[in-house]
Parts: structure tokens; sequence; C-alpha cells
């Protein structure tokens, strides 16, 4: 039987080597009850039946020495604005206080059942009693609770204040809303959105902005690069 060596925990490179395995494979698919022999099966039209066997013994044993004939495409983590869909940004031109901020960035998570309504509540709690934690740099605010407290799927949604929202002193104008249901396990969404906050030009361009999709067109195109000499405002 052909085989190939793997780590014992996946690379890209030894998905792509199962993969090549797997497009040569000798019945070991069936589809409607027939086998699929793969590639081999397309060769028998073109290569005498003598030469098959030589062939097969070729292909196992350049793939053995770590070839591969199809590349296994590498996906990275998922950016955080791969997540922040058009519908999820709201432009806000009327003065709120911070806790109706939070409501309000919070409805289209909850509307599309991303959250529940006692996910808003436990993050207004937790800004009640530990003060606003939640403000980055430059007017960034990103705001979240615990799995536990209503995190049904992994979400995000972004309000932009054309007026200042005080979090107890701190000023706001741009308020993510982060549902998480998985604790720890998406810490990089978070490092994007403080990156963000690093970017005092970015952030100067989408306060210009009247238009969600124009908005979130400039975001999907972020580089989450950290200014040099970048200062707080």
């Amino acid at each position: 039987m052909p085989w190939i060596k793997v780590h014992t925990i996946l690379t890209n490179e030894d998905k792509s080597r199962i993969a090549s395995l797997m497009m040569l494979n000798v019945d070991t698919y069936k589809a409607d009850g027939e086998h699929i022999n793969g590639l081999f099966q397309l060769l028998e039209r073109y290569v005498p039946q003598e030469k098959m066997e030589a062939l097969k013994q070729d292909v196992y044993q350049y793939l053995k020495q770590g070839n591969v004939l199809v590349e296994v495409e590498k996906k990275g983590p998922t950016q955080a604005f791969d997540l922040l869909k058009p519908e999820n940004i709201q432009i806000l031109n009327e003065e709120k206080s911070w806790e109706e901020a939070i409501k309000v960035a919070s409805k289209p998570l909850l509307q599309k059942k991303v959250i529940k309504e006692k996910y808003i509540i436990a993050m207004i709690e937790l800004l009640k009693e530990y003060g606003p934690y939640i403000v980055l740099r430059n007017k960034v605010a990103i705001a979240h609770a615990a799995p536990s407290q209503g995190a049904n799927i992994l979400g995000l949604s972004l309000l932009i204040s054309k007026r200042t929202i005080s979090f107890e002193g701190e000023e706001v104008k741009y308020l993510f809303i982060l549902s998480n249901p998985e604790q720890d396990k998406h810490l990089h969404l978070l490092r994007d959105i403080m990156n963000m906050s690093s970017d005092p030009a970015l952030l100067s361009e989408l306060d210009q902005m009247q238009d969600t999709q124009e908005i979130y067109k400039r975001l999907s195109q972020a580089t989450y690069r950290i200014p040099k000499n970048s200062k707080s405002n």
C-alpha cells in the first residue's frame, strides 16, 4: 500500500502530500456506489497497461521524497475586519450616553442572534463595575463580555459617532462590539483593532465618511500596520 510520512501535528506541507496521495487514490472513494480511482484511472487511457504499475511506483516514490502534486493553500487566522459586514456598521449623528451607545452598537448583532440581550446587559454592568477599561487610544473602544453571558457566535459590529461619547471621562468615537463564544481563542482580533487605534490617519479618514459601504471598503483594505511615532488623541 502507498504511504507517506507526516509530522505528528500536520504541517501545511503534510496536508499537501496527503491531498496529492488522495488525488491518486486506488479504490478509496465512492460516489453513487461507484469507485473513483483518481488520476491513475485517467492515465490508464494513455499509458500501456504493462507500464502502469511502474508509473504508479515512480509516482509513490516521488511523493515519499516529500514532493507534492497539488498544493493546499494555507489560510491565516480570521482578521477582525473580515467579520465586520457592511450591515454591522452604523454612523451615529446624535448625542448619546455611553450606555445608549453600547445598545445601539450591539443592535445589528442582536438582530442576527449573534448575541443575546443579556450580553448587552453584561457589557454595561462590566463598565459600571470596572470603569472605561474598554477604551484604547485615539477614541477607539471595544466592548465585549464573557462567552457564557450570551455570545452565540463570533461577530463584530462598529458604531462611528460624529459626536464624542463620554465613557466616564474617556472620549470615544469608534465603538466596536465583539462577540466571542470561545474564550481566548480569537485574541488576534483584539490585536487588529488595537493596531487600528494606533493609526490616527485611518481614523481621520473614517471620520469624514458618511456611507457605511465606504467605511467597510476602507477597513477591508487596512493593513493593520502600526504607524511609527503615532500619538494618542
